[in-house]
């Protein structure tokens, strides 16, 4: 037993340095609110509108992006919560782009748009949550100003 417990000992701290390395390199991950689109569907039905992302991987490790959440408001207005729970792995430095359906209410989508008309000039979307990757969560708080 006592000679087993080098081995032991370097395999845990291989372990470690394993899971810190990850973690460190998770940090190093860039998350952009791009834009929102508008995706019809045909018919008098509410179109889809859909949030994309792009997340930027600086590092050298491949990381996997197990949830992407948050509020996503218009001029200050919150419109939507944002969810996007599949994972996803990003290669090393490499770029992706994530397109996440916002579920929205009618009322919540048919105010914001009567709003926006009425205004007759652009608004401004802020995304405001949090990215899970390797087991750490990366604040996200940006804003687009749009049209």
């Amino acid at each position: 037993m006592r000679k087993l417990l080098p081995f032991i000992a370097i395999g845990g701290a291989g372990i470690l340095l394993l899971m810190l390395s990850r973690g460190q390199a998770a940090k190093n991950l860039k998350v952009y609110f791009r834009d929102i689109i508008i995706k019809p569907k045909g018919g008098i039905s509410i179109p889809d509108l859909i949030a994309r992302f792009n997340i930027v991987n600086g590092s050298n490790t491949a990381l996997k992006i197990r949830s992407l959440v948050g509020d996503l408001s218009i001029n200050g207005n919150i419109l939507s919560s944002v969810q996007a729970l599949d994972e996803l792995l990003i290669p090393a430095n490499g770029t992706t782009i994530i397109n996440v359906k916002l579920e929205t209410s009618s009322f919540n989508l048919v105010s914001t748009l009567v709003n926006l008309i009425s205004q007759k000039r652009g608004f401004t979307a802020k995304f405001e949550g949090t990215i899970n990757s390797q087991g750490v969560l990366i604040p996200i708080s940006q804003s687009i100003r749009m049209f």
